[in-house]
C-alpha cells in the first residue's frame, strides 16, 4: 500500500492485486506460517502494478532525498548490470525480439536453453551491431529498480577470469565480484552496457538496505568490510563471493548504484549493448560464506 499512497501507482489496483494474492496464497495454505507467507511474498511479485512512471523520481527524491546526495553525474560513460535469459527476454523491444529471432537466436523466457550448442553457434554469427537493443515504448530495464556497477568490476572480473593457475568463465568471475550470490548454478548471465547518460536522465542512487532486500537472495553490504574504508560515499558496496568465502579479511566486491526504472524515454536514440557469457556453476557463495556475510553485517551493523 506504500507505493498506491505516494501516488506510485492507483489505490484500487493495489486493493485488487493484494486481494489476489491473498486468494492465492490461502489455496495453496500450509501449517507452516512462514511457508504461507513466503506463498503471498511469490504470488505478488509475479503481478505488475500498473505505475505511474512520472511520479516514481518525485516520490523518491521527495521521501528518499539522502541516497541522492553525491550523486555522480554518469553522462559521457557506460554503466555495466549483469542479468540473466529471462531478464533480458523481458527488456528487448518486440522489434528486437523479432529480429534476433530471423537471425537464429531465440532468447528463451524461461531460460531454459533446449539445445545449448546451436545457441552458441548462433550468438557466434552475430555481429556487433547485432548485440544491440532498445526497451519498448512501455518498457523498463530490470525489475522495480536496477542494480548497476562501474567498467572496474567488469576489468577486475575479467583479469580473474584468465588467471593462470585458476582460470575460470567470465560469467563466475562477474557473479563473484558483483555479489551475485543468488543466482544459481545453471543460470545463463549476460552482460548489459548501458548509456550513462540514460541512467542519469533517470536518475539514480547510492543503495540502502531495503533496496538490498532480505533473506538469502542478500549479498549486499552497506559499508565496507574494512571499517577503516568506509567513508558512506557516494557508491554502495557489493560482497566479493570468491574472498569471502576463501576467508579473506577484506571481501569487498564491486561498487554499485541502483537507477530508478529506466524507460524507453531516457535512452532517447542509444541502445544497450548486450554480451550473452555462459550459464554459471556457483562455485562461491556457500552456506558458510552467507553465514560469514551475515556475521559481519550485524558486526558492522551494516542494517
Amino acid at each position: 500500500y506504500g507505493g498506491a499512497r505516494d501516488d506510485l501507482y492507483p489505490a484500487d489496483h493495489a486493493d485488487a492485486y493484494l486481494e489476489a494474492a491473498i486468494a492465492a496464497g490461502a489455496a495453496r495454505k500450509t501449517e507452516s506460517l512462514l511457508a504461507e507467507h513466503e506463498l503471498f511474498v511469490e504470488e505478488c511479485n509475479r503481478m505488475r502494478f500498473i505505475e505511474r512512471s512520472e511520479k516514481r523520481t518525485e516520490v523518491r527524491e521527495d521521501l528518499m532525498p539522502l541516497p541522492l546526495r553525491d550523486t555522480p553525474d554518469l553522462s559521457g560513460q557506460n554503466v555495466y548490470s549483469v542479468t540473466t535469459l529471462p531478464g533480458l527476454a523481458r527488456m528487448l523491444s518486440d522489434a528486437d525480439t523479432q529480429r534476433l529471432a530471423a537471425l537464429s537466436v531465440r532468447i528463451p523466457l524461461d531460460g531454459n536453453v533446449v539445445d545449448a550448442v546451436a545457441f552458441r553457434e548462433a550468438l557466434e554469427l552475430l555481429d556487433q551491431n547485432d548485440l544491440t537493443f532498445e526497451l519498448d515504448d512501455d518498457g523498463g530495464l530490470g525489475r522495480f529498480v536496477l542494480w548497476f556497477t562501474t567498467e572496474d568490476a567488469l576489468l577486475v572480473a575479467r583479469d580473474r577470469s584468465v588467471r593462470q593457475s585458476d582460470p575460470l568463465p567470465l560469467a563466475e568471475c562477474l557473479r563473484s565480484v558483483n555479489g551475485l550470490g543468488h543466482r544459481m548454478a545453471g543460470e545463463w548471465f549476460v552482460l548489459l552496457t548501458i548509456p550513462g547518460a540514460a541512467i542519469q536522465r533517470a536518475g539514480h542512487y547510492r543503495p540502502v538496505f531495503c533496496d538490498g532486500g532480505a533473506g538469502p537472495d542478500t549479498w549486499f553490504m552497506g559499508r565496507s568490510s574494512h571499517p577503516a574504508r568506509y567513508h558512506g560515499g557516494p557508491w554502495g558496496q557489493t560482497c566479493h563471493l570468491e574472498a569471502l568465502q576463501e576467508g579473506a579479511v577484506v571481501y569487498d566486491g564491486a561498487v554499485e548504484r541502483v537507477a530508478i526504472q529506466p524507460r524507453h524515454a531516457h535512452f532517447q536514440a542509444e541502445r544497450i549493448r548486450f554480451e550473452i557469457l555462459e550459464p554459471v556453476f556457483a562455485k562461491f557463495g556457500d552456506s558458510s560464506a552467507l553465514s560469514r556475510l551475515s556475521d559481519g553485517i550485524w558486526a558492522r551493523k551494516d542494517a
